[in-house]
């Protein structure tokens, strides 16, 4: 009887040991996915707080670049509620959060990230900060040797 109790707890230890499960990535992910069901249906008071949480779920399990790739969805919501300033500082509080992790998140991510504040300064009528962020944005497109990119971005500097 002894052995056959000390064998099932073996076997339970093994199995647990054998699923590696990450709760705050399943919370994140779950949170991530609720956030754009809301943010599709309107909801975008709830869309924000969900995303806050998946962003906040993604930096506690350690996943870098996850947590910054929700601060565009935060932004997003932002926008389309007509809140532009705080899509705009939503996209600066990402850009800050990059600054010490570029290796994690990857230039042209960041650049991205950048661009797209560039094209919402651009609407708002902030022309010479769009300028900069553009021509940051082209130094790390050029570090990445993302030549498409960077020359996407030239051809919108000349627009300015």
């Amino acid at each position: 009887m002894k052995r056959r109790v000390l064998l099932l707890c073996a076997l339970a230890v093994i199995a647990v040991s054998c699923v590696s499960v990450n709760p705050p990535v399943e919370d994140a992910d779950a949170a991530l996915n609720y956030g754009k069901a809301l943010m599709n249906e309107g909801k975008f008071a709830l869309a924000i707080i969900e995303f806050k949480k998946a962003k906040d779920f993604f930096n506690e399990a350690g996943y870098t670049y996850s947590a910054f790739s929700v601060y565009p969805y935060i932004a997003r919501v932002y926008y389309l509620s007509g809140s532009r300033e705080e899509a705009i500082a939503t996209y600066f509080d990402a850009l800050d959060y990059a600054k010490e992790r570029v290796d994690e998140v990857g230039q042209n991510n960041v650049a991205d990230v950048m661009r797209e504040l560039a094209g919402l300064l651009i609407e708002v009528k902030r022309i010479d900060e769009a300028r900069y962020l553009l021509m940051d944005a082209a130094q790390l497109y050029k570090k990445a040797d993302n030549y498409k990119a960077l020359d996407e971005v030239m051809r919108q500097l000349d627009e300015l």
